[in-house]
């Protein structure tokens, strides 16, 4: 699951795991994205957190 506001971003993400064998899903909108991870069940978890410098 790819969480990501900008849409260049997450579709590079999305099309970048894709390649390499993973199941994405990259939800675009984030007024109940708490609900949608917890109801998510992820087979392979990758888990990077960006921050701005």
């Amino acid at each position: 699951m790819i969480i990501e506001d900008s849409k260049v971003i997450r579709d590079e993400l999305d099309s970048l795991l894709i390649i390499y064998g993973y199941e994405v899903t990259a939800p675009e909108e984030f007024e109940n994205i708490l609900d949608y991870v917890k109801s998510e069940k992820p087979s392979n978890t990758v888990r990077h957190k960006l921050t701005s410098i």
